[in-house]
């Protein structure tokens, strides 16, 4: 029997490239029995979506459902599901996650182990939902999902669940609602990427409100719990070019889109550094070049060169609408 053992410890230490490698070793070994050569394979696609790497993620997840619906084992066949799903969700294929989450949840009531993660499935039913525009479908995903982990008294996910609702709920633009999840999530003892991200709703519920300075004030809150180059980072900077903008503060606007770039490309959130792009190009578009020269002079005036972040010939093009 394979050392799967070994993929975890590498996972876990955050040597993908090893892991990645020792996997594909094992593949080629021989006398790898079937189960494990699923549980390998299934290794690899989590091992590339630990390492953000959602489309690398998806062929081995691939490769290990198609095995696994072979074999008599339901519990690895669900655990293959439901990292293939993640990965799916991670590139927008969010009709083939929901089938992946389906297949799931049909053969859940063969499985023993694998029942550990329904409420993960659920949770993962939701984010791809909301990503569909399904929002209301997927509130009572995430409400089932959450009552599912504080049965098991998980309150960290049970609080991913809450800000999965909340999403849903800004998508709607259902105000009160999201000023009733804000009010659950008040009292909760969390780590500070919840408060975090707790604070940026607070701040797109005051922007819906029309309240913009107190949506400022809580989007800068959540940008000073928000780790370095994380998503919460990123979003919180293109909630403040946006209300910066709401509030005719052009060159502040572009400050803040200009940083969310940098943070996305830096951090490697490719699909945020896509909005902050379009972000930049619409503001670009509409001020023209009068608030990117203040920017400029302000930046130079602290040392930074704002052309090593934006490319000068690309932003005259735009700028003069050619």
């Amino acid at each position: 029997m394979s050392d799967t053992g070994e993929l975890h410890r590498l996972m876990d230490a955050g040597d993908y490239a090893r892991c990645l490698e020792r996997g594909q070793a094992m593949l080629r070994e021989h006398g790898l029995s079937a189960d494990d050569r699923v549980r390998v394979l299934g290794l690899l696609c989590r091992c590339r979506i630990e390492a953000g790497d959602f489309l690398g993620a998806v062929p081995w997840g691939t490769e290990a459902a198609e095995q696994a619906e072979r074999l008599a084992n339901p519990d690895l066949r669900g655990s293959v599901l439901i990292d293939l799903a993640t990965a799916l969700i991670g590139i927008r294929r969010y009709a083939e996650a929901l089938a992946r989450l389906d297949q799931y949840q049909q053969g859940l009531h063969e499985t023993t182990s694998a029942r550990v993660l329904e409420g993960t499935a659920l949770r993962l039913q939701g984010d791809a939902l909301t990503a569909a525009g399904r929002e209301a479908d997927a509130l009572a995903r995430y409400d089932a999902a959450r009552n599912w982990f504080l049965r098991y008294g998980d309150e960290p996910s049970a609080g991913e669940c809450l800000l999965g609702m909340l999403a849903a709920s800004h998508a709607m633009g259902d105000s009160r609602l999201m000023e009733r999840l804000l009010e659950e999530g008040e009292d909760r003892a969390a780590e500070p990427a919840f408060q975090g991200w707790m604070a940026l709703y607070q701040a797109r519920l005051c922007s819906m409100t029309g309240q913009l300075q107190a949506s400022v004030d809580h989007a800068f809150r959540a940008l000073e719990l928000a780790a370095p180059l994380s998503p919460l980072q990123v979003e919180a900077q293109l909630h403040l070019s946006g209300t910066a903008e709401r509030m005719e503060r052009a060159v502040d606007a572009l400050s803040f889109a200009l940083a969310a770039r940098v943070s996305a490309i830096d951090g490697r959130l490719y699909s945020l550094e896509m909005r902050a792009s379009v972000l930049l190009l619409h503001l670009l578009r509409r001020h023209g070049g009068g608030p990117l020269r203040e920017l400029e002079d302000d930046l130079a005036h602290n040392g930074v060169d704002l052309y090593q972040y934006v490319d000068p010939t690309e932003v005259q093009r735009l700028v003069s609408g050619t």
